[in-house]
């Protein structure tokens, strides 16, 4: 009776810990697709929350894209005026000489158009050289702050992401309540603006060794912790590093920072 007792409590304390530990672990080697691609797209991520930030406009770049553009204007009004004038001569009609006349007066205006522009560099670099707290993005992927969001939750869990959107989009009052801490991005009118002093916390890519990945505790079946050494490119240092990773509508995403 005493023995029934013995294995019937044993067998209560192994379930009881099962349950505290939410099951099963998953399998390392099953897992390590998911983290690896995890790992990899996370860079991107973090360097948009953390690094330098997507790209801003570079307006001395956009005067010189459109001074190329005035001149190649330019030359192929030229091209179309020796065309016309060449079109000319004595046994034209005078319906002709006029339809020709014409489109000379138009290319010889368009060459006058296209010879200066209106504004000299430091007058255009002038328009953004102020004092405004954000400047203008430039990104064929991130157009708004729904796209930055997007590629972050294919990443990161929403819990992590959580606290990390109020500072990223939102912006708080911090130093009892004297001091704004601005949103890194926002939607102005001319699109996805970025906090021209934005602080850059992320200054070195971390590479990871995966060969040597491992689960350690705490882990359970839908949340796990992977060890994993590292090191900061350009340096020899190795540094372990622990890996938060949960289990989301039924897939795994990163739950910690991954820099």
């Amino acid at each position: 009776m005493k023995k029934c007792l013995s294995l019937f409590l044993a067998l209560v304390l192994l379930i009881l810990t099962l349950t505290a530990c939410g099951g099963k672990k998953p399998d390392m080697e099953e897992l390590r697709p998911r983290i690896v691609d995890l790992i990899e797209a996370s860079y991107e991520i973090n360097d948009i929350f953390f690094g330098d930030g997507i790209d801003r406009v570079d307006y001395e770049a956009e005067y010189d894209k459109i001074i190329a553009e005035y001149a190649e204007k330019r030359l192929q009004a030229e091209k179309k005026l020796k065309e016309y004038k060449s079109e000319l001569n004595t046994d034209m009609s005078e319906q002709e000489l006029a339809e020709i006349q014409g489109k000379i007066q138009k290319v010889q205006k368009d060459i006058e158009n296209y010879s200066t522009y209106m504004f000299t560099k430091e007058e255009f670099l002038a328009q953004y050289d102020t004092d405004l707290t954000y400047i203008a993005t430039r990104s064929d992927k991130y157009l708004t702050v729904d796209d930055i969001k997007a590629a972050a939750e294919q990443v990161y869990s929403k819990s992590y992401l959580m606290s990390i959107y109020e500072t990223m989009f939102v912006g708080y009052i911090d130093s009892g309540l004297t001091d704004m801490i601005y949103a890194r991005y926002y939607e102005g009118a001319d699109g996805l603006m970025i906090l021209k002093e934005a602080n850059v916390w992320v200054t070195a890519k971390r590479i990871y060794d995966y060969d040597t990945m491992k689960i350690v505790r705490p882990s359970s079946a839908n949340k796990i912790t992977v060890l994993i050494d590292s090191h900061l490119e350009g340096q020899t240092e190795i540094l372990p590093v622990r890996l938060s990773f949960i289990l989301q509508d039924g897939e795994w995403y990163l739950n910690s920072p991954s820099y």
